[in-house]
């Protein structure tokens, strides 16, 4: 057996969800990369088998700061703490887009989150999608466990081209049908749930419950409407629940 079968041996070799090759790195082999290509056709002759697998490592690295790597059209679940300034920078920068729109609308002002570093210290899980030419994400659904085995959808944003806005919205439109997911929805985002029918929750003990804390001072006002203080400030904003939670 070569060194090469060996090695696929010995790592459990799998073919990708792509078509690319697995070995033990946690992502698929970007197609693009020569040295990539040429790690797949090394024989035993080969003198040049450390340096290939050097370069593998590398891009596992990389891989694991830039989670789209050669991921096209495919959710990408990235814990913040482990991606680097770029990525963060870039999903700074769809969160303005995405909520700047809406600047001057009650209780929307970007003054909720100073920053990106703020947003990473209090959520950890994140998705991210990459659908058009250029390597960077193009939307992001960032949300939490909470109690019940439920996951809430913290936060949403794109890169506000039709693309990434068409990729977002699908991507919600499945979440809000699965069991155990939810938001909180206003103005904007309530509109287009409130459209398109989804499921709300229309109880005050539960809508409570999940809300938690933030349930001190809520004004119930019927129909799964409720008003309650905008995280990080003393606006109150009308809001209701959709989704499918526990």
């Amino acid at each position: 057996m070569s060194k090469f079968n060996q090695y696929l041996e010995a790592t459990k070799y799998q073919r990708g969800p792509l078509g690319g090759r697995m070995y033990d790195f946690p992502y698929h082999v970007n197609p693009e990369c020569r040295k990539c290509k040429h790690l797949e056709r090394m024989t035993e002759e080969d003198n040049s088998l450390n340096y290939y697998l050097q370069h593998m490592t590398k891009q596992r690295e990389e891989a694991k700061a830039h989670p789209l790597l050669g991921v096209k059209k495919k959710w990408v679940v990235i814990d913040l703490k482990d991606v680097d300034k770029k990525i963060l920078e870039l999903l700074w920068d769809m969160y303005q887009k995405t909520y700047g729109s809406q600047t001057g609308e009650k209780g929307l002002s970007l003054d909720n989150y100073k920053s990106i570093y703020e947003l990473k210290e209090k959520y950890k899980l994140c998705w991210l999608v990459d659908v058009d030419a250029d390597p960077e994400p193009d939307a992001f659904i960032i949300y939490k466990d909470t109690a019940n085995d439920n996951k809430k959808i913290s936060l949403i944003g794109s890169d506000r081209s039709a693309v990434g806005k068409r990729a977002l919205l699908d991507k919600l439109y499945e979440l809000l049908k699965t069991k155990g997911w939810y938001l909180e929805a206003s103005v904007k985002l309530e509109e287009i749930c409130r459209t398109k029918g989804f499921n709300y929750v229309d109880n005050e003990e539960h809508v409570k419950s999940l809300i938690g804390h933030k349930a001190k001072g809520m004004k119930w006002l019927g129909d799964g409407y409720y008003m309650r203080d905008l995280t990080n400030s003393n606006i109150q904003i009308k809001k209701r629940i959709y989704g499918l939670p526990n």
